[in-house]
């Protein structure tokens, strides 16, 4: 049996409702979070408040917003930049700790090429 083009009732849609919320039950719906607690979660959400917890990805994704793209990469300057890297391996939040590469030059500062041939 199809709805198309038919509407549900009032009292059905509020029969769904309590339905829906038997089945999970939302422990949190209708409560406000504190003033303190918001500036907290923006802070942690921004990396300031819990620094340390910030974890490999999350710092990539975090530079990829501040270092501008290259066009090219910024080592061999002839093919287009896909990664971007951590020059000193320290994952420091340094702007200019960062650089955007080619997969192979990335891969060969990470001494991958050489893993790899020696396979």
């Amino acid at each position: 049996m199809t709805m198309l083009g038919k509407k549900h009732s009032e009292e059905a849609k509020r029969k769904m409702s309590i339905a829906r919320l038997k089945q999970n039950p939302q422990p949190f719906a209708g409560k406000k979070h504190s003033k303190t607690w918001k500036v907290k979660l923006s802070k942690k959400r921004r990396g300031i408040y819990f620094k340390e917890t910030v974890k490999m990805r999350g710092l990539h994704d975090r530079m990829r917003i501040k270092i501008p793209k290259s066009k090219l990469c910024q080592d061999c300057k002839k093919r287009p930049s896909f990664d971007l890297t951590n020059i000193s391996q320290q994952y420091k939040e340094d702007i200019s700790d960062w650089e955007w590469l080619c997969r192979s030059c990335h891969m060969r500062k990470d001494g991958r090429i050489k893993n790899l041939k020696n396979q």
